[in-house]
């Protein structure tokens, strides 16, 4: 089995379709009293802990790191070099906002076996007013940089009605 591992809520994009309610001005932690104490990622120490139980108590073969946008915590490279490290193999979902050809070498080097990156559209005209300006090109930078790092890369298409039409060569 394959397990979802939130490593933060938080995210550098707003998509006009996300369904992650904690991170908006609007969101459920906003509105909270306690919200600004619980916004904050599990600490390291915590999130390692977390990770070794999933991976050693289950039949978890791959952990998948998604936010919000993993890779906004500083912590994500000994995040997923603990996952490898309990067993298991250890996969990046981003927006690829925060992805250099360094960064790929790093994660590559701590054992993250695949990035997989969110796409809505086949070009900026149908991805950028769902995502924000500028996004599918700094998407597209970021794959064409796992690419030439030699890093395994998957695909995801978040269909709307906007873009339903360009989903056919992601399926």
């Amino acid at each position: 089995p394959s397990i979802l591992f939130e490593a933060t809520w938080r995210c550098n994009q707003r998509c006009r379709f996300c369904y992650n309610e904690w991170s908006g001005p609007d969101s459920v932690l906003a509105a909270s009293p306690h919200g600004a104490e619980l916004r904050g990622d599990a600490p390291t120490r915590h999130a390692k802990k977390v990770i070794r139980a999933i991976v050693t108590q289950s039949a978890c073969k791959q952990l998948t790191f998604t936010g919000g946008e993993a890779t906004l915590r500083d912590d994500l490279l000994d995040l997923v070099a603990t996952a490898r490290l309990a067993g298991t193999k250890a996969t990046v979902i981003s927006n690829g906002a925060l992805l250099d050809a360094g960064y790929v070498d790093d994660l590559r080097r701590v054992g993250c076996g695949m990035l997989q990156f969110t796409f809505c559209g086949l070009s900026p005209e149908t991805h950028d007013p769902l995502c924000g300006a500028g996004t599918f090109q700094r998407t597209m930078a970021a794959l064409q940089a796992a690419r030439r790092g030699g890093m395994k890369v998957g695909l995801t298409f978040v269909a709307t009605r906007e873009n339903l039409g360009e989903a056919a060569p992601f399926v």
